[in-house]
């Protein structure tokens, strides 16, 4: 948050959308740092063994979500520091659960958690499935006494591929775009296969559409954070990041440039599938396979020019009224809010930049307003 400033008579208060201090931002955007690998807990049940897949919660605060590869078939909810909390159950037969994401699905407002039955390691599938259901309310309370449950209105989708049959441990869902992708597991590249949510049917098959080779070798996981402006993918040992651009769907962004991410790798993460970004972005959880595995997060250390708009100069009072100078990436578009009470917003103006910098102009002026920046779609 930026200080209060006097300007003449008028005190404009300058909220970030977020608390975070960016640098100006010109031209395209930059990728964001993450630290080294901070140790937040070790697993403590005998119950996760293969952990391939997790998921941070956007229902439960603290909470996250994995489970083993293979046809268990079960969703196991731990805490931040690691601790069994519960064990549902979606009660269908599965072939080889390989990943898992969170998005949103038939209900607004609703969020659901997608499980991955994608893997295939003799590659024999040209059919896969994704079990789809809403976030069950979990308790933190339970890692004193970890429950089971059945869950509830789950749906099953199959998805086909299009050309061949192929082995995949890779799910990821924009939430922003509705979109869900599955990137297989093959030695020196990923073929990245899409199917839009809202056209998804439990009743017939749906057909993957193929958009392209990446050149990631033996991808065994990934996820796209809720914002939907990060991309990461990871094997063993490797992990690469993609920046979603203003205006880029993930498509597009994944066949730009990528970034390498801190990451544990071998011996001390002996089989590492899984990876999730934190709902805010703050930084991103890995896991591994194998008993008593430790629960690791990378913390993001700044944003680079990540797309965060932000204000470049103090107000200027202009005869047509405030002139307010503000940076962003070029093609996003920013929105200028007032209050006049910090609890009701009215859209001053909403601008595209088209060079990482804009100037917004707020005629009206009373003596005292206070204004925030917002990203719009």
């Amino acid at each position: 948050m930026v200080p209060a400033l006097k300007v003449s008579e008028v005190i404009i208060l300058f909220l970030a959308l977020w608390l975070s201090t960016f640098s100006s931002i010109l031209g395209a955007c930059s990728p964001p740092q993450f630290d080294n690998a901070h140790w937040v807990g070790t697993i403590n049940t005998s119950k996760i063994t293969e952990a391939s897949g997790i998921a941070v919660s956007r229902l439960n605060p603290g909470v996250l979500y994995t489970h083993n590869d293979g046809t268990s078939g079960k969703i196991y909810a731990i805490n931040d520091s690691a601790e069994l909390l519960a064990t549902f159950d979606p009660g269908k037969t599965v072939d080889d659960t390989e990943d898992i994401a969170i998005g949103p699905g038939l209900n607004s407002g609703t969020s659901y958690i997608y499980f991955g039955d994608i893997g295939s390691n003799t590659e024999s599938r040209d059919k896969v499935r994704v079990l789809r259901m809403p976030e069950p309310a979990v308790d933190l309370s339970w890692a004193q006494n970890p429950v089971s449950r059945n869950l509830n209105n789950v749906e099953v989708f199959t998805l086909v591929y299009p050309d061949g049959k192929y082995n995949a441990e890779t799910l990821m869902i924009d939430g922003n775009l509705g979109e869900l992708f599955i990137a297989t597991k093959q030695t020196g590249i990923s073929r990245i296969y899409r199917a839009r949510l809202s056209a998804l049917s439990t009743t017939q098959d749906n057909p993957l559409k193929f958009i392209g080779e990446i050149s990631f070798s033996i991808a065994s996981g990934g996820d796209i954070s809720a914002d939907g402006r990060y991309i990461a993918i990871r094997n063993e040992s490797f992990a690469l990041l993609w920046l979603k651009q203003p205006g880029q769907s993930a498509t597009e962004a994944l066949f730009g440039e990528s970034t390498a991410l801190p990451l544990i790798g071998k011996p001390n993460e002996p089989n590492g599938e899984a990876i999730a970004f934190a709902p805010d972005s703050s930084g991103y959880y890995t896991i591994s396979e194998g008993s008593d595995q430790p629960l690791y997060f990378f913390p993001r250390l700044s944003t680079g020019s990540d797309g965060t708009p932000q204000f470049t100069s103090l107000p200027q009072l202009t005869p047509d009224g405030w002139r307010i100078s503000v940076s962003g990436c070029s093609g996003m578009n920013i929105s200028l809010l007032k209050s006049s009470d910090l609890r009701t917003w009215q859209t001053v103006s909403t601008h595209q930049l088209t060079s990482g910098e804009d100037i917004f102009l707020d005629s009206n002026r009373d003596t005292e307003g206070y204004y925030r920046l917002q990203v719009s779609p």
